[in-house]
């Protein structure tokens, strides 16, 4: 039972993290879902946030985030060239990142 107990404080370090980076793309959402551009209009808007808030708003930890669907994988950085919005009323985003994987998971 110790093993599990060796693992918590890491474990709740990693769902702060999950929250932590969630956080940051309700915040780009939230800017988008403001501007009244067209969909092809947003997407570059998109790409122009994060790429000059990446030392503010979208900056990421320097050990990075967890993906809370996989907890071996840390996202260490957007790459904004390559995020944008699918064409859908809902604009759903696809946000590209720099990602390091680490082979001890729970």
């Amino acid at each position: 039972m110790q093993h599990v107990k060796d693992k918590q404080p890491h474990f709740l370090h990693s769902v702060e993290s999950s929250f932590a980076l969630r956080e940051k793309l309700v915040a780009a959402s939230d800017i988008l879902k403001q501007d009244k551009q067209l969909i092809d209009k947003k997407s570059e808007l998109l790409k122009t946030f994060v790429k000059e808030n990446l030392d503010s708003k979208m900056k990421l930890d320097a050990e990075g985030h967890t993906l809370p669907h996989m907890p071996n994988i840390k996202v260490t950085n957007f790459i904004p060239e390559k995020c944008f919005i699918f064409k859908s009323a809902v604009m759903p985003m696809r946000m590209a990142f720099e990602a390091k994987t680490y082979k001890d998971s729970y």
